[in-house]
């Protein structure tokens, strides 16, 4: 355990990287994740990322079998189905869902003269109701313009470095 007790809000793009081996953020994804774990960070996502995680987990995987000169079978589908589904069991064992409800709405709007992407906005409402000490995310434009402290998995890895080294 580190001397400082952290607690991160995950973006959703961080989870999609985490659980598709074939993208570029993958490996960075898996071990800043994992190193959450292990160090006892208090991970949260927006409640939003569950439905996006698994649509995307599976689109994904369909078009990997697919562009292979696989064919879709039944039973393709329903293990890509399974899946996602043990994506999503994964999010909910390791991180805390941050609700949301008419209030972020408001929020997102009223950032949007600064930042016009309602998806990021939303992950900003959920960083303004959780009041996490980072947000973590693979989104450039969203570091840009977070109204909170925002990393990169790369650069939040080398907090939980520094946190580590602090605690000896």
């Amino acid at each position: 355990m580190t001397n400082r007790e952290l607690t991160m809000l995950v973006d959703t793009n961080v989870w999609i990287d985490r659980f598709l081996p074939g993208r570029p953020g993958h490996a960075v994804a898996r071990n800043f994740l994992e190193s959450c774990v292990d160090e006892g960070v208090t991970l949260l996502y927006p409640l939003r990322a569950l439905q996006d995680v698994f649509w995307q987990v599976v689109v994904s995987n369909k078009k990997w079998v697919r562009e292979g000169g696989g064919e879709l079978s039944e039973g393709y589908a329903k293990a890509i189905n399974g899946f996602a589904w043990d994506c999503i069991d994964s999010m909910s064992v390791v991180g805390t869902p941050v609700g949301a409800d008419a209030s972020d709405v408001w929020y997102a709007r009223h950032l949007r003269e600064i930042h016009h992407d309602f998806e990021d906005d939303m992950v900003l409402a959920a960083a303004d109701r959780a009041k996490p000490d980072y947000v973590v995310t693979s989104d450039r434009k969203l570091i840009q313009k977070a109204t909170v402290a925002a990393l990169t998995p790369e650069d939040a890895l080398k907090v939980l470095d520094m946190n580590r080294k602090l605690a000896e």
